[in-house]
């Protein structure tokens, strides 16, 4: 409960009401997730009234064994049976306070349930708030990222070997995700990507029937969720190379340009530093190597936070100031379309001394 009380504490002072309230649909609200560390249940629909001392869950009689099953005591679980229950009972917690909501999440039907019948106060938009809270990490937080990241470092280190010449992105996927979860992964944070040969220029290339050939880039990108947080690792492999073709050549000097990126940018992962030098830091290393032949072919931020979510509130590195807690990714990467791409990316938290590799 101690961290959940950092999490309210911090919450509250970031926003500017006393009572936020989340609402999930069919998909639950990352900070559903975060206030209840909830690892099962559907809860589908369901209220979740977060105060500066208490937490309650407003559920069905569906989901709410599952909840009294996974609460911390001082949490409260409620059985709502029908829809004026619920109108009266929220009513009595709002009493027209003013009242966060997490537009970013919200469904319109669900605001104007809420402003209509509840009859809830000014509303307030809790993004930013919920977003400077999640950012900074709790100790907890950190572990279970790190056992994220050994999950997925595993699984990368011993990937190689499972590759077959002819076999298919989808398929390599498929035994890397089966990897991750016998090694304590809950699931795949997102969807892998395995990119061979010309595909790995496509950042958010997805895994398809492309079969794999002797000198082909392998270009992996994945995630590992242990205990709902996330890690995000790539690594670029060349499959049985051939050392002494151009290609290969070419792949090499191209690895080694985003390895130097990558460094000039964690070089910068430090507290008080502008998000924004680290990206234009690996930028200009990458833009300026090899006379400029790689030039504008680093096409996303290098940087995003990482936690409940793998890009954690969709937050870029550019748009803060860092701090210590934070964990970001670092991943600079050079993309050639109809050749292939090279990218690297690391798990990176910030210390009071600089920052560490997770």
């Amino acid at each position: 409960m101690r961290s959940i009380r950092l999490r309210l504490r911090r919450f509250f002072r970031n926003s500017k009401a006393r009572v936020l309230i989340l609402v999930n649909t069919e998909a639950q609200d990352p900070n559903f997730i975060y206030f209840t560390r909830f690892m099962s249940g559907v809860f589908e629909y369901d209220f979740l009234v977060v105060k500066r001392n208490s937490i309650k869950l407003f559920t069905s009689g569906l989901e709410y064994d599952t909840a009294m099953a996974q609460k911390f005591p001082e949490m409260k679980v409620i059985k709502i049976a029908t829809r004026t229950e619920l109108v009266r009972k929220l009513h009595s917690e709002v009493k027209r306070k003013a009242v966060c909501l997490n537009y970013s999440f919200l469904p319109v039907s669900y605001y104007n349930f809420l402003k209509k019948e509840i009859k809830i106060g000014k509303d307030i938009d809790a993004t930013r708030a919920l977003t400077a809270t999640r950012v900074v990490k709790e100790p907890d937080e950190i572990q279970d990222i790190v056992e994220a990241v050994k999950t997925v470092k595993y699984t990368m280190s011993k990937i190689m070997e499972f590759a077959k010449e002819g076999m298919t992105e989808k398929q390599l996927a498929a035994i890397f995700n089966n990897m991750m979860m016998e090694h304590g992964a809950q699931e795949p944070a997102f969807k892998t990507n395995v990119s061979f040969g010309r595909n790995s220029a496509f950042p958010h290339h997805f895994p398809d029937n492309t079969r794999l050939r002797k000198n082909n880039i392998v270009l992996i990108d994945a995630g590992a969720k242990c205990k709902n947080y996330c890690s995000d690792i790539t690594r670029t492999f060349i499959f049985k190379p051939d050392k002494k073709s151009a290609s290969y050549k070419r792949v090499i000097a191209m690895i080694d340009v985003v390895k130097k990126a990558q460094r000039s940018a964690m070089a910068l992962m430090k507290e008080g530093t502008v998000g924004k030098e680290v990206h234009l830091a690996a930028e200009k290393t990458i833009n300026e190597a090899d006379r400029g032949i790689y030039n504008g072919r680093f096409t996303h931020g290098v940087s995003h936070s990482i936690g409940i979510e793998d890009h954690d509130s969709g937050l870029s590195i550019s748009q803060v100031v860092l701090k210590r807690g934070m964990v970001f990714s670092c991943e600079p990467g050079i993309y050639l379309p109809g050749f292939g791409g090279v990218r690297i990316e690391d798990d990176v938290l910030i210390t009071g001394n600089g920052h560490r590799v997770l």
